[in-house]
């Protein structure tokens, strides 16, 4: 490089667009404000060669600043549909949710879960029953710092099946009717994950119980109590040894039923195969 002499002058830089800042326009941020589109949302529409229809779409509004989003998500699956619609204010520590929500599930043979006669013979036609949940919730969650935080919640649910097999005695579990549950949770989260394996080190925690509140002799009734705890320890570059605690039980007058196994649970049984209330 080539030394400036000591009476040699520089211009100063000028940028091409310069911006004046009227201070008398500076104004705190209030309210909500404009709502703005958060991404492009999906448009999903199959017709299938069985004459089923699937399709759906998902919204999700924001404010300038982020504080405050409304999310809207609808979805067809043949005559069943799911809705969900939600707000969240995020604006202070103590922030809060509102939900709304309609969903259906289909429960299955546990062959269906084989992929051998999945991919060959089966098809979503053979759901023995389905369950549809509606449901509202307020939900508050409390950061403590940047790893740990409380959730609490209280919600009404109605739970309303239907037995598309003539076989309702099979599947005894399932429950019918409404419930007023007040839930609280301590989560904990410091795993740390590398692209694409997942997590390599950390460890996280949730610890939660519900309880059902007696509103009505009709409404369902239980108290329901969940332990989940993951230990991650890196072995090396690629390589880590992983723990896992999993604990749950339901009692009550109407004990909520947990499905387990499969996929990384217990993958020496089949998926969902493992029923139980308390385990």
């Amino acid at each position: 490089f080539k030394e400036a002499s000591p009476d040699e002058k520089f211009k100063r830089f000028e940028p091409i667009i310069s911006l004046d800042i009227d201070k008398k326009e500076i104004k705190p941020y209030k309210g909500m404000g404009k709502l703005y589109l958060t991404s492009r949302p999906p448009i999903d529409t199959i017709v299938s060669t069985d004459g089923s229809i699937y399709g759906g779409s998902a919204l999700s509004f924001s404010d300038l600043m982020g504080d405050y989003t409304f999310f809207l998500m609808a979805y067809q699956v043949r005559q069943y549909r799911s809705y969900q619609f939600s707000f969240i204010n995020q604006k202070r520590r103590l922030q809060y949710m509102v939900n709304a929500f309609q969903f259906t599930q289909y429960y299955y043979l546990s062959s269906y879960y084989d992929p051998f006669y999945y991919g060959r013979y089966e098809t979503h036609f053979d759901a023995i029953a389905t369950r549809k949940i509606t449901g509202v919730s307020l939900s508050t969650f409390y950061p403590f710092n940047k790893y740990y935080r409380t959730q609490a919640s209280i919600g009404y649910y109605n739970y309303e099946e239907d037995y598309l097999y003539p076989s309702p005695g099979t599947y005894a579990q399932f429950l019918n009717g409404s419930i007023l549950s007040a839930s609280f949770s301590l989560i904990g989260e410091t795993t740390r994950f590398k692209n694409p394996y997942g997590p390599i080190a950390g460890n996280t925690f949730m610890l939660s119980v519900s309880q059902a509140l007696p509103v009505s002799s009709s409404f369902l009734q239980n108290t329901t109590f969940e332990a989940d705890l993951r230990k991650y320890i890196k072995i090396g570059s690629n390589t880590l040894f992983a723990l896992r605690f999993k604990g749950f039980f339901s009692r009550g007058k109407n004990p909520f039923v947990f499905y387990w196994g499969g996929n990384n649970q217990v993958r020496s049984e089949n998926y969902y195969s493992i029923i139980a209330n308390e385990g």
